[in-house]
């Protein structure tokens, strides 16, 4: 492969963390409102499962398209995560600390 096609890929690669970050994330609402906040939080890590083995295996099958699954995977569970996690530490947050909690969870991501 030349230099140009490895650049191409490599930005492929690292690019496709976003399309899955979207879509987990446009997803996440409805399935926090069809399986309950705390059954989709624990469901969405299962994609990040999915992509740990996905781009753990790619090096032993030496094949970049399992990596760029993995990244893509890792991306939607990524996606889940942001809009789940404040979901759910509202909900459980008392009333009077909601307010901070909702703050501080955004100011750390």
């Amino acid at each position: 492969m030349d230099d140009y096609t490895i650049t191409f890929l490599w930005s492929l690669t690292t690019a496709l963390f976003l399309p899955g970050g979207m879509i987990g994330a446009f997803s996440a609402g409805y399935l926090a409102d069809k399986v309950g906040r705390k059954r989709a939080v624990l469901i969405s890590h299962i994609p990040c499962f999915l992509g740990a083995i996905l781009s753990t295996i790619c090096v032993a099958a030496k094949t970049p398209e399992l990596l760029m699954a993995g990244r893509f995977f890792t991306g939607l569970a990524c996606g889940f995560a942001t809009q789940l996690a404040p979901m759910y530490l509202l909900e459980i947050t008392p009333f009077n600390l909601k307010g901070a909690f909702g703050t501080l969870n955004q100011l750390f991501i």
